[in-house]
């Protein structure tokens, strides 16, 4: 019994997760990465040694797989209805230098007092353009 309902288990992801992939094959969907928006908001990151700007993301989700959040998003929801717009911060930003999108820190600092500010406690997702 325990043998069959996590085969079970199993076919109800697998048929979830191509289910998933026909939506986003479809356009009605798309998968993203994120980072945590406390990782930032709380310094977390300054404590692993990220004080001045963040790493790439494989950086990030090699060192801190914990951090990085899997999120679907539907295009019915995105598109005119704003649902997503106070949990989710989208950040793209002139590069300092063509090898380091934000070497003073400047972007980080700003993206921190922002989601620190009572407008940025609702972000939970932050998506950087550095990915």
């Amino acid at each position: 019994a325990k043998r069959q309902r996590e085969q079970e288990r199993v076919l109800e992801e697998t048929n979830r997760a191509l289910a998933d992939a026909a939506l986003e094959m479809e356009g009605e969907q798309c998968t993203f990465l994120f980072l945590d928006a406390d990782v930032i908001r709380s310094g977390l990151c300054d404590e692993v040694g990220y004080k001045t700007t963040l790493p790439r993301l494989q950086e990030i989700e090699a060192a801190h797989p914990e951090w990085i959040k899997r999120r679907v998003l539907k295009r019915h929801l995105a598109y005119g209805r704003q649902h997503y717009r106070s949990e989710i911060l989208a950040v793209s930003h002139r590069w300092e230098q063509p090898e380091a999108p934000d070497a003073s820190g400047a972007q980080l600092k700003a993206i921190r007092e922002y989601l620190q500010s009572p407008a940025g406690l609702e972000v939970s997702f932050v998506w950087y353009d550095y990915w």
